[in-house]
């Protein structure tokens, strides 16, 4: 999950960089793997948290990625990634 995360961050913040050149005021959303499996908790620790602690600075919002299960247990994850990302 680490390298998957830090691989990840480092292909995000190229593209990023290469979208504020072309366009200073584009916003751009960065992942939060909402519900990878039952464990939860440990994407979010083992794989988000390396994402997110090298993109930060490029992230404008977070988005939510999901293609099947239960929507109110995607939105309920949504907002335990929010919360958990602004107090990092």
């Amino acid at each position: 999950g680490k390298l998957g995360g830090e691989i990840y961050a480092r292909l995000f913040n190229a593209a990023a960089e290469g979208l504020a050149e072309t366009n200073p005021h584009v916003q751009i959303g960065g992942m939060s793997s909402g519900c990878f499996g039952e464990d939860f908790a440990s994407q979010l620790t083992n794989y988000v948290d390396y994402f997110l602690r090298d993109s930060t600075a490029h992230i404008d919002f977070l988005t939510e990625h999901h293609y099947s299960g239960n929507p109110v247990r995607f939105a309920a994850d949504y907002e335990i990634v929010s919360a958990w990302a602004l107090t990092k």
